[in-house]
C-alpha cells in the first residue's frame, strides 16, 4: 500500500528533481565563466601576447571539463545529498572546484595571474544569498592560500617573480573578500527572509485560518495527487461532514461561540483520524476527510467508529451528519464530492445525527440502466 500521508503546506515548494536539475543548471553556468576566459585568452596565446603555449591551454581546458564535468556528475547521480550536512546548497564543493581552476590558471598565465584571481569576487556573487558569511570567509582563505602556492610554483619556474610583493598584494583581496562575504550573508539572510513569507503565504493560500486544516483548494489538490498514485485495485474514502443545526448556534450564541465550536469539531475529527488522514474546512461548517479504504463495509465500520468516538467527546452538546463515498482512480474530483455531497443531504434527511455511505462505482452502474428522464419534468440536481 502506497504511503498517503497527508500533504503539508510547505510541500508546495520545490521538488528534490527541481532542485537537482537547478544545481545542474548553476554547475552549467559556473563552468560557460571558466570556459569564457580560456576561449578570450586563446586568441592572445596565439598571438604570443602572453606567455601560453597551445599545449598549456589545452591542458587548461581538459582540467576545467575534469573538475566542472565532476561537479555535474556528483549531482546527476544523487551524490550531492550525502554531502547536504555541510554543504546543503552544494556550493562549498564547486567553490573549491574554483579555488583549485583559478590556482591552476594563474600557474600557467604568470602575466594575467592578478587578473585571474580577481575571478573569485564573481564565485563569491555566484553563491550570494545562499553561501554563509563563514562559508564565504574560509573559501576565500582557501582562494588566498591557493594563490600563494600558485606564485611559489612560478618562481620555481624562474620567472621574475616578488614573493613579498605578491603576498602583499593577497592581503588587501583578504581585506576585500571578507567584506563581500558581509554583504553575500546580507543577500542570504534576506534570501531566507522571503522564502519563510513564501511559506506563510502559502500556509495562508492552503489552510483554513481558523482551525488549522486544509481549506477547499488544498483538500482538492491532495485528492488529485492521491488519486494519481493509487493502484487498480487501491480506492479512497472521500467523507464529507456536517454539524447539525450549526446556524442555530451562530443566531442564538453569536459568532464566536460558532468559531470555537468549529475549532472544537476540528479538534476532534483530528484525534479520530490521526495522521493518516487528510482533513479539511471546505467552508461555513462543512469538513472532509480523505482516507485509504478496502472496501465500503470497512469504510461503514470506520464511519461507525468515527461517530462512536466523537458522540464520547462531544457529549451530547451537539451533533454531525456525514455524507462518503467510495471510489477508485477514475472518476473526477467534482463528481466525487457531488456523490458525497447528496448522501450527506441524505443522512439530514433521514434525522441528522448519523452516515450514508455509498460505492461510485454501483452509483454510476445505477444511473447508467437508469430510464431517460426528461429534465424538464425532473429536478436537474437530482440527476447528478
Amino acid at each position: 500500500m502506497e504511503d498517503f500521508s497527508p500533504l503539508k503546506p510547505h510541500q508546495f515548494s520545490l521538488t528534490q528533481t527541481e532542485r537537482s536539475r537547478r544545481k545542474r543548471k548553476a554547475i552549467v553556468r559556473a563552468s560557460e565563466g571558466f570556459f569564457l576566459l580560456l576561449a578570450v585568452i586563446l586568441p592572445l596565446a596565439i598571438l604570443d601576447a602572453i606567455e601560453l603555449s597551445l599545449q598549456d591551454w589545452i591542458s587548461a581546458i581538459a582540467v576545467c571539463s575534469m573538475v566542472w564535468g565532476s561537479m555535474f556528475i556528483i549531482v546527476v547521480t544523487k551524490v550531492d545529498r550525502f554531502l547536504a550536512f555541510f554543504d546543503p546548497h552544494f556550493l562549498v564543493v564547486p567553490a573549491l572546484g574554483a579555488v583549485t581552476l583559478i590556482s591552476y590558471f594563474a600557474y600557467l598565465m604568470p602575466d594575467l595571474r592578478i587578473l585571474v584571481l580577481g575571478g573569485w569576487f564573481t564565485v563569491l556573487l555566484f553563491g550570494g544569498g545562499l553561501m554563509t558569511f563563514r562559508q564565504s570567509l574560509v573559501l576565500s582563505f582557501a582562494m588566498g592560500i591557493g594563490y600563494m602556492l600558485a606564485v611559489y610554483a612560478i618562481a620555481q619556474t624562474g620567472y621574475p617573480i616578488n614573493l613579498a610583493a605578491e603576498v602583499g598584494q593577497v592581503i588587501p583581496f583578504w581585506v576585500f573578500w571578507g567584506y563581500s562575504g558581509r554583504v553575500t550573508e546580507r543577500m542570504r539572510l534576506k534570501r531566507l527572509e522571503n522564502r519563510m513569507l513564501r511559506e506563510q503565504l502559502s500556509q495562508y493560500a492552503f489552510t483554513d485560518s481558523l482551525t488549522g486544516l486544509f481549506n477547499r483548494r488544498a483538500f482538492e489538490h491532495e485528492f488529485e495527487r492521491r488519486k494519481g498514485v493509487l493502484k487498480t485495485n487501491e480506492h479512497l474514502g472521500i467523507l464529507l461532514f456536517d454539524i447539525d443545526h450549526f446556524k442555530r448556534v451562530n443566531d442564538t450564541k453569536g459568532h464566536e461561540a460558532g468559531d470555537d465550536l468549529l475549532k472544537e469539531f476540528a479538534s476532534i475529527l483530528s484525534r479520530a483520524f490521526g495522521n493518516d488522514a487528510c482533513l479539511a474546512r471546505l467552508g461555513g461548517d462543512e469538513f472532509a476527510a480523505i482516507i485509504t479504504i478496502d472496501s465500503l463495509v470497512e469504510l461503514e465500520q470506520a464511519l461507525e467508529d468515527i461517530f462512536y468516538a466523537n458522540r464520547r467527546a462531544i457529549g451530547g452538546l451537539f451533533t454531525h451528519s456525514c455524507g462518503a463515498v467510495f471510489t477508485s482512480n477514475k472518476y473526477s474530483t467534482s463528481r466525487v464530492l457531488r456523490v458525497a455531497d447528496t448522501s450527506l443531504y441524505e443522512a439530514k434527511s433521514r434525522g441528522r445525527d448519523c452516515f450514508v455511505a455509498k460505492d461510485l462505482d454501483k452509483v454510476s452502474a445505477a444511473l447508467a440502466t437508469a430510464p431517460k428522464v426528461d429534465p424538464s419534468l425532473a429536478d436537474l440536481d437530482q440527476l447528478r
